[in-house]
């Protein structure tokens, strides 16, 4: 899976340590809420040097997951993980793996380890299970749920975790990164279906490119297509607010939740992340003489819109603008009828966000308006309409001084 090319703030990090990182990053990588994942190296001698794939510092092979704390809990996360480890254990002891036979030592606690109460050989220090947090917060809640748990007994030993704060994290090269995705020849030891993964859909369609001109009305053709952009205001879905699930249009794959929505004053259809990661892939974008990310189905591959970072920072900050004609609506009464139940429970009332952009314009219009007029003001509201579907102006300017929708006309940011 692509890695998105932009980045939300106020993600949720955890570091986790069980075998080989590229086993726990392919158990992780398609999970529900799992916004990155990236492999590397903790807790080991500060200055150490890891050379040749010798560890001279007592380091851990760790994933380091980047999550949505929205769409799924820390506790959910530890969940999987311990899910992992009895997987794992399962799989290395029905098969030969030379590499790791030395993980079968038991793994006692970090504070044993530091007293020299055990000492372990060098490949079960290095895939030994372990969670790494990086607020004391979240250590809390790591210690609390693994205390939680009976004793984990897996074919081969009963299992002891450390819980510790992050320490000396390392990125491993890029060569470690994503290696399952990367090298297809080869196959994680978890197999496929025992990984967490989003909630699915109906069987998904496809179209070539050939059906899809045949069949498709020639706009949507256009934007799907040839990368055209709709007109601001002028388009199915940009002041739609019911509650229910927004899927491609072309193969009906889920992409996002109407709870996931705002109001972006732009024009066209703006929503804060999609359903899941493995939903869309993104582009950069050269075109206009300016560098955006444009954001494409995953499974149809057709253009969706570009995503920004000017969306509301309370979401993690970016703003998927997108257009109507790629989207089909299904109303939340209608999802269990047409194979999405599994959607049912995520969508919950649109909440009021605040688009930063937006705010920014309407305080620099006040500013500017003349004392005792409309001004700036007046400007504002005949360009935007009303967040609730008032009549919008038919087309938006594409001067950069027309109107004040902070440089989202029908060319500022698409």
């Amino acid at each position: 899976m692509q890695k998105t090319l932009i980045q939300p703030v106020g993600m949720s990090t955890l570091y986790m340590a069980g075998g080989p990182f590229w086993e726990l990053e392919s158990y992780f990588a398609d999970a529900f809420g799992v916004v990155d994942t990236e492999v590397g190296y903790a807790n080991g001698i500060k200055g150490a040097l890891l050379r040749d794939g010798v560890d001279e510092g007592d380091f851990a092979e760790v994933l380091r997951l980047l999550y949505d704390p929205s769409r799924v809990t820390l506790e959910q996360v530890l969940a999987w993980y311990v899910h992992f480890i009895a997987l794992w254990d399962d799989a290395r002891t029905t098969g030969a793996d030379a590499r790791t036979a030395g993980a079968d030592a038991r793994i006692v606690d970090a504070e044993a380890s530091a007293s020299g109460v055990a000492v372990l050989d060098l490949a079960a220090r290095r895939y030994r299970y372990a969670v790494y947090a990086t607020t004391q917060a979240d250590l809390e809640r790591v210690k609390s749920y693994m205390a939680a748990l009976p004793p984990i007994q897996t074919p081969t030993q009963t299992h002891a975790f450390a819980c510790e704060m992050l320490r000396n994290y390392t990125a491993a090269s890029s060569e470690n990164q994503d290696y399952y995705a990367v090298h297809a020849d080869r196959s994680p030891r978890v197999a496929l279906a025992e990984r967490p993964c989003a909630p699915q859909g109906p069987a998904l369609r496809t179209m070539t490119p050939e059906q899809m001109k045949a069949e498709l009305p020639r706009e949507r053709y256009r934007v799907l297509c040839e990368n055209r952009t709709e007109f601001p205001f002028e388009n199915e879905y940009w002041d739609l607010h019911e509650e229910g699930l927004y899927v491609d249009v072309v193969s009906g794959a889920p992409l996002f939740l109407s709870n996931d929505k705002y109001d972006s004053h732009s024009g066209w259809p703006s929503f804060v992340r999609p359903v899941s990661k493995q939903a869309l892939n993104f582009v950069e974008d050269l075109s206009l003489g300016t560098r955006r990310i444009e954001v494409r189905a995953t499974h149809s591959d057709t253009h969706l819109g570009h995503v920004f970072p000017d969306g509301p920072k309370e979401t993690g900050g970016l703003r998927y603008c997108i257009n109507s004609a790629a989207l089909l609506f299904i109303p939340k009464a209608e999802l269990a009828a047409k194979g999405y139940g599994a959607f049912e429970s995520l969508i919950a009332p649109q909440h009021e966000l605040e688009d930063p952009m937006y705010a920014k314009a309407q305080e620099a219009c006040c500013k500017s308006a003349p004392a005792g007029g409309s001004g700036g003001a007046g400007q504002l509201a005949s360009r935007t309409g009303s967040a609730k579907g008032a009549n919008a102006p038919a087309k938006a300017s594409n001067s950069p001084q027309g109107g004040c929708c902070g440089g989202r006309g029908a060319c500022g940011s698409r």
